[in-house]
């Protein structure tokens, strides 16, 4: 229930023994109408049914489109396209009646673009006041109609002089092209932020969108039987509990989320958001479960590192701090006292990315101030610099730190936020414990300890030999019919394992293969077996693996030849097996 007062503004509720909602209160303001407000879910079947809104941005309202007399309407539901067709009639001041017959249209094609619900915070809703309620329903897409002007292009076509000589020239180019010598070329596997940045370019959706069938709908107008049992619908209570009662502040929070940068003051009492920028406000973040709370927290925030103090202000429920810290482990390091997030959760997949993140976290964790080339000497493919790893490797120590002096006074960078001592002093027993978690680490992560040979990491600390024994069964499992998985893969199949192991898909690359003391290695994000238990193949497969971790996943017939010069050469079975 909504109350206002004579100055039109929400007032707050407040909950009284029995349940009910009464106003708190005002003399100077006193409530002179109530209104229920009842939200609706009326598209939520299994027939894919979606609530739509279609907005004409280049129409005013006083001139609105011809909707009545649409003559087709066809919908491509993989790429969300709409497209409606509305007859052209008369003579209007705006028709050129001298323009030649292939220019002139007697229908205006409006095309979509589609304006995700998102982008508003997923709170766009279509309001009806009905019998004194107010009726809230959930608008499940936008599309802006827009003219499209696909029949200039075809006019442009037809006004293009008919030159033979410039046709012919142009069938021998297409006849040469077509006569070219075959070509191959070995290109390397694509990452999987490549294959994201291809699946996502424009002309891959031009690709997608051209090779989908359109839809014909039929539309249905006002007076009909189909939209009056929608509008019923609309403005019919389904006695749906609504949940516990809110506060008007509350109940504005959940409808209109502010952004955290909108905010003067974000860690005040009645701030609304995480402050961070992520768009979630408290009062979505109080539904989720803990664990999922806090890992969105890290994932979604635009904010990486939080001090203990800060995460705590989210935690609505009576827990124990110190499972609360566990909770926290699960999606954060602690680094100068600070949980930073997982890079398993700030870096979209791309392994190149999380081990040079892991790497300047570990850095960080051991000192305040860092060498640049302590993070990752990693910069260089076939002995040239890799400007896409120099940028990546600046863009983590900016996310993590500031510079020291500039120029010829540069000193290294120096952690961003300031060491929490305050929770170092009070949970020493966990800095401890996650100073031994890195320190396990070292030869994967410190830059110094590294070198050519195929590092096998450690089996980290502080995990059962339960947890241990049932991912390295249920991952090794998926062994039996594949040679090779994906880290990306091998995470993604933890997740639908029970929470304790699911937890395990965020450990960082080094920590989760020393899970499997020594028997999965991961090269360029490609997890492998070292051994397949035949004596004959096994030294060599050792061989080539380490090869492939030296060169960067590229490795040559002459190679192996040469690594083996001081022993017996493979035989050619032996070689192809």
């Amino acid at each position: 229930v909504v109350e206002f007062g004579f100055d039109n503004a929400p007032r707050r509720t407040m909950p009284t023994l029995r349940g009910e909602v009464k106003p708190e209160l005002d003399d100077d303001n006193p409530v002179v109408e109530t209104i229920p407000v009842y939200f609706n879910h009326v598209t939520r079947d299994d027939d894919g049914k979606e609530l739509t809104l279609l907005q004409y941005p280049l129409r005013p309202p006083e001139r609105p489109y011809n909707i009545d007399e649409l003559e087709s309407v066809r919908y491509k539901s993989g790429m969300r396209k709409l497209e409606m067709k509305i007859p052209v009639h008369g003579r209007g001041m705006n028709r050129d009646e001298l323009a030649p017959e292939h220019a002139q249209i007697s229908s205006l094609l409006l095309a979509s673009s589609s304006a995700k619900t998102d982008a508003h915070g997923g709170g766009v809703v279509v309001g009806t006041m009905h019998n004194g309620s107010l009726y809230l329903t959930p608008v499940d897409s936008v599309y802006q109609m827009r003219p499209s002007l696909q029949h200039l292009d075809a006019v442009d076509s037809a006004n293009k002089p008919n030159d033979a000589a410039a046709r012919e020239m142009q069938e021998m180019q297409d006849e040469e092209e077509r006569m070219l010598p075959l070509q191959v070329q070995v290109r390397r596997r694509e990452t999987a932020r490549q294959t994201e940045i291809r699946l996502h370019s424009h002309a891959y959706l031009r690709q997608k969108e051209s090779e989908e069938p359109w839809v014909p709908l039929r539309p249905v107008m006002p007076g009909e039987s189909a939209a009056a049992t929608l509008k019923e619908a609309m403005t019919t209570a389904h006695g749906e509990a609504c949940g516990k009662a809110v506060t008007a502040r509350e109940y504005l929070d959940v409808m209109c989320p502010v952004s955290g940068n909108k905010r003067s003051d974000a860690g005040a009492d009645d701030a609304n958001s995480l402050g961070d920028g992520s768009g979630l406000s408290k009062s979505q973040l109080a539904a989720l479960p803990l664990e999922r709370r806090i890992r969105a927290l890290f994932a979604m925030g635009q904010k990486s590192c939080m001090k203990f103090s800060r995460i705590r202000q989210f935690v609505t429920e009576p827990v124990a701090l110190e499972q609360l810290i566990r909770v926290i482990q699960d999606s954060a390091h602690l680094v100068q006292g600070v949980w930073v997030a997982k890079s398993t959760l700030r870096c979209d997949g791309d392994v190149t990315w999380e081990n040079m993140r892991d790497s300047a976290l570990f850095q960080f964790a051991r000192t305040r101030n860092v060498k640049p080339e302590l993070v990752s000497p990693c910069t260089k493919r076939n002995g040239q610099n890799d400007s896409a790893l120099v940028k990546m490797r600046r863009d983590i120590l900016a996310e993590l730190s500031a510079p020291r002096g500039y120029g010829s006074t540069a000193d290294g960078w120096e952690f961003n936020d300031l060491t929490d001592e305050s929770f170092l002093a009070e949970f020493p027993d966990v800095a401890e414990r996650e100073m031994e978690s890195w320190l396990a680490l070292a030869p994967s992560l410190d830059v110094t300890l590294q070198g050519n040979d195929l590092v096998i990491p450690m089996t980290p600390p502080h995990i059962s030999q339960i947890r241990l024994t049932t991912v390295r069964t249920l991952v090794l499992s998926r062994f039996e019919d594949k040679t090779h998985l994906s880290l990306a893969d091998i995470r993604r199949f933890l997740l639908t394992q029970a929470p304790d192991i699911a937890a395990c898909a965020f450990f960082r690359q080094a920590e989760l293969l020393g899970m499997f003391n020594g028997e999965m290695a991961c090269i360029e994000g490609i997890c492998v077996l070292v051994s397949v238990g035949d004596p004959a193949i096994d030294p060599l497969r050792l061989k080539i693996l380490g090869l492939l971790y030296q060169q960067g996943g590229v490795v040559k017939r002459s190679d192996i030849i040469d690594a083996r010069a001081g022993g017996s050469a493979p035989s050619q079975h032996t070689y192809t097996k």
